[in-house]
């Protein structure tokens, strides 16, 4: 899923733990690292966004 992107990725424990935090906080949207910001990206340019997740 990610083989061939650049860039930093979680560790599979990074994010159990913030599913898990965010369960414990009664969290209904979990966001673990950088997704969080590209959540708000989707929102404010939904077309910018799709074109970095496509590599353009």
């Amino acid at each position: 899923m990610t083989r061939g992107r650049s860039g930093p990725k979680m560790t599979p424990e990074a994010v159990a733990d913030a599913v898990v935090a965010g369960l414990e906080a009664d969290r209904t949207e979990i966001l673990p690292g950088r997704t969080r910001a590209f959540a708000h990206l989707f929102r404010v340019l939904p077309g910018r966004a799709e074109r970095l997740m496509r590599g353009r």
